[in-house]
């Protein structure tokens, strides 16, 4: 618009530069000068209506960008704010997290240095561990002895006819060797040529042996004692063997094939039974809450918890930060203790909180380091393979 005023300016300007004066007479010329006054005034007014429209438009122009950029500013120092603001609190969180963490590592390492025995003896974690082991090893022995006496009353007359058939091979070798019994070489026995066929032969035999036996009629001794009402199982004339084997004792370094085979064959079912036997749950549970009761662990196991679910709480979504502070922890405690600890989230009923709370935070290492002992040795658990695959499936990561 303003080049239109202009371009019209300058119309008329030239127009009264190129405009012959002397034409027009005197009287004339001040009107007319008037009139050109009067539209010089007027473009003037003109352009400056226009120039001041344009300065309004500037002016707010500038100051919409004056407010877009206060706005800006002001939502930039809002974010800055923001952000420092979440620094100091995450800062805040995490120095109160630590306070907290590093006082019950401290009240940790107390409770473990007064961990004692009720009957006043020092305590000793690897005692305490190894007499649980030993206490599971005795009960599974107990329940294979107890499954082969049960298997022998069940079927002691096929047992008898397998002895007798032993006997006989037995017999015939002491009389092809002049009197000499292979069971008991240091003596001689009588000399029977006749095979026997039944319970009551084989009985006369066991009478004329005397202390000359063959390996059937020691065995048949045994079976014989386990039927009659005598027996006592809590209380046996000897002590049940450390592997559970009913007939531990029976000694069948045979040269003669015929005969080892058919001791071998008489046994097998007994060792059958005696590695099949196992030990349940409920059985370790008892064997630990009996080994546990005369101890005072105090609150050991209560502050293990509470530290293994605030780690939880805190960083639930963040494993770096797990590994780092259950690392801390795992550190402080020595491995039996460790073991223990396990022990307690297992079979003890106040011990479900705490097994809850450690699953899946690798107190005792990841999958690599149980399967290599790094942490802890598989050997402080009576079944080493199977404590460990069950650490592995209930408390670590998948």
């Amino acid at each position: 618009m303003i080049f239109v005023y202009l371009y019209l300016g300058g119309f008329i300007a030239k127009s009264v530069l190129k405009f012959n004066w002397l034409s027009i007479p005197w009287t004339q010329i001040a009107p007319i000068f008037s009139a050109i006054s009067a539209l010089a005034a007027c473009a003037s007014v003109i352009v400056s209506i226009h120039m001041a429209n344009k300065n309004r438009k500037f002016s707010e122009e500038n100051n919409k960008n004056n407010l877009e950029a206060a706005k800006r500013n002001s939502e930039i120092s809002l974010e800055v704010a923001k952000r420092n603001n979440d620094i100091n609190v995450a800062a805040a969180r995490q120095n109160n997290f630590d306070n907290l963490f590093f006082k019950l590592i401290d009240l940790l390492d107390t409770r473990i240095n007064s961990i004692s025995r009720i009957d006043g003896e020092k305590f000793d974690a690897s005692v305490l561990v190894y007499q649980i082991k030993d206490g599971i090893r005795e009960q599974e022995n107990k329940k294979a002895y107890s499954n082969q006496l049960d298997y022998i009353r069940a079927n002691y007359t096929v047992l008898v006819d397998k002895l007798i058939s032993l006997e006989n091979l037995e017999l015939s070798r002491t009389e092809q060797n002049g009197g000499k019994n292979y069971a008991m070489p240091s003596t001689q026995g009588a000399i029977n040529s006749v095979q026997i066929k039944n319970e009551t032969e084989l009985e006369e035999c066991l009478k004329k042996s005397k202390i000359s036996l063959t390996w059937a009629e020691v065995i048949y001794e045994g079976i014989k004692y386990v039927k009659s009402g005598d027996f006592n199982y809590e209380d046996p004339i000897a002590p049940i063997s450390k592997t559970g084997m009913i007939f531990s004792s029976v000694v069948h370094d045979e040269e003669d094939l015929t005969i080892k085979n058919e001791l071998d064959s008489f046994l097998d079912v007994f060792n059958r039974i005696m590695s099949e036997t196992k030990i349940t749950s409920d059985d370790i549970k008892n064997i630990v809450q009996n080994s546990f009761g005369p101890v005072q662990f105090g609150s050991f196991f209560s502050i293990v918890n509470r530290i293994a679910k605030i780690i939880k709480e805190e960083y639930e979504n963040n494993i770096e930060e797990q590994n780092k502070y259950i690392g801390i922890l795992r550190t402080q405690i020595p491995s039996l203790l460790l073991v223990c600890i396990y022990l307690n989230a297992e079979y003890m009923s106040e011990g479900e909180k705490l097994q809850e709370n450690l699953k899946n935070l690798e107190l005792w290492g990841d999958k690599e380091e149980l399967k290599n002992n790094i942490h802890i040795n598989a050997t402080m658990f009576y079944s080493a393979g199977d404590e460990i695959e069950n650490i592995i499936k209930k408390y670590t990561r998948k």
